[in-house]
């Protein structure tokens, strides 16, 4: 532990930023959402994506999500440095997706280019036109762009992502958390398993 608090404060140093270091016991699931209240972000890692089977990182990012009303920007392992310029926000008129895009505001005011994103699949109470304009009175230029399903929704979030170059994908996170057991949508369970770009998840 002192190793590693070494490593991270030299880190830390360099990038000249204010920091404290906490250290809890506990279960890492319900510390993290503890410690989390009064915090604007949770930054965690997915660890390594795009294999299958279980994941201790994508199960503890589970647990952060629906332990604590903060949003979880979780960031596959092979990401070393993100970038902020691209944002691309998913949308479909739920709670769970307004919550992510105003939970982003911070980050997207920051952003070069927004895209919403809409898969197309049935009219909506909330369309996506609200969010654009949302986002607007906030200041912050976007656009949107539509698609329909292809193969399912979660790929063709995925190629809509990838084609539009975005360098970060906001969504909200759907499902549920029983007992200790976190129980994803399908949405969000694909893009926590398959992602190779930072998200930004709010529920």
């Amino acid at each position: 532990m002192a190793e590693m608090r070494s490593r991270t404060e030299a880190k830390l140093q360099k990038e000249g930023v204010n920091w404290n270091w906490l250290e809890f016991i506990g279960q890492p699931g319900a510390v993290i959402s503890d410690a989390a209240r009064l915090c604007d972000l949770v930054i965690m890692s997915l660890g390594e994506t795009g294999k299958p089977g279980p994941s201790i990182y994508r199960t503890l990012v589970g647990e952060v999500i629906f332990g604590t009303a903060t949003p979880v920007l979780a960031l596959p392992a092979h990401i070393r440095s993100m970038q902020f310029g691209r944002a691309m926000a998913a949308y479909d008129g739920g709670a769970e997706s307004a919550a992510a895009l105003k939970a982003a505001v911070p980050l997207l005011s920051a952003a070069d280019d927004v895209c919403i994103a809409e898969i197309e699949e049935k009219e909506s109470e909330f369309p996506v036109t609200e969010a654009s304009l949302y986002l607007s009175r906030h200041g912050i230029k976007n656009e949107i762009e539509t698609a329909f399903t292809k193969d399912s929704i979660e790929q063709t979030l995925f190629d809509m992502a990838s084609d539009w170059r975005a360098d970060y994908l906001v969504m909200g996170a759907y499902g549920h958390s029983r007992l200790r057991e976190t129980l994803f949508g399908g949405v969000t369970k694909y893009f926590l398993h398959e992602s190779r770009i930072p998200l930004l998840l709010a529920h």
